[in-house]
């Protein structure tokens, strides 16, 4: 049975009404300034099943109790920053373990809540010119075309689709996992913490498997008329899901 409660020091997810250890840490931005709202979630390690999730307090802080021995992954996110992975920690007993204080990178301009301002020394604007921008809900089966923001789902069996010169991407399920499928003409490539564009980014026509991922995860995609856009989950995609919210910013 899961309980959850809160205390007025941190937040606090009880993952069992017996005597357990505790996990707890702190999220930071890069300044480092306590970032309160951010999801936490806790996985056994090797696992993508989440055994519980909580929010940062008002100082950052969260905490896990009840934990049984064993060893586990601290995954965290908030909007604008990329998603950071803890590496496993093990606990023993009912010990108390300090994950200390876990940095998120910002996840750059273009990703959702964010905004910039481009401007050159004399006041001009700058930056990217942008070809276009939106949310979207995109389901199992559907493909979007990303030039244009347009969705389109055909019938189980058919390729058929609107689009002048094919869409993007698809979203597909293979033996219960999720997967975003680059369709031909498209290519598709995960950034890395440390990047903020797409200028370096290994492209691939593979599928990119999503499932238990949430928002702070983006990708590059160049499109099959050859921009370049940026791909972001918008929210946590749970095993099993039939579809995935996703904003996307695509560049002239």
């Amino acid at each position: 049975m899961l309980f959850r409660w809160r205390s007025a020091v941190a937040a606090v997810v009880l993952l069992s009404a017996a005597r357990g250890g505790e996990i707890r840490g702190r999220l930071t931005d890069p300044i480092p300034a306590e970032l309160r709202g951010a999801l936490v979630r806790l996985l056994p390690e090797g696992s993508s099943t989440v055994l519980a999730r909580v929010l940062s307090d008002a100082e950052g802080r969260f905490a896990f109790s009840g934990v049984r021995p064993g060893r586990y992954l601290i995954r965290a996110t908030v909007g604008g920053f990329r998603e950071q992975t803890v590496d496993p920690l093990a606990i023993q007993g009912d010990e108390v373990l300090d994950a200390g204080d876990i940095k998120l990178s910002l996840a750059g301009c273009y990703s959702p809540r964010v905004n910039c301002d481009f401007v050159t020394p004399d006041g001009a604007s700058a930056g990217p010119t942008l070809h276009s921008s939106g949310d979207k809900h995109l389901a199992w089966g559907c493909v979007i075309d990303l030039d244009n923001g347009k969705l389109d789902c055909p019938e189980p069996g058919s390729e058929h689709h609107p689009f002048k010169r094919g869409p993007d991407l698809r979203l597909v399920s293979k033996q219960g996992a999720v997967f975003l499928e680059p369709l031909p003409g498209a290519t598709i490539s995960p950034l890395q913490p440390v990047e903020s564009d797409c200028g370096g980014s290994k492209q691939s026509a593979s599928p990119f498997r999503i499932d238990g991922l949430d928002p702070g995860n983006d990708w590059c995609i160049r499109t099959t008329q050859g921009r370049i856009s940026r791909f972001f989950l918008a929210a946590e995609v749970e095993p099993g899901t039939t579809g995935i919210f996703i904003h996307f910013v695509t560049f002239k």
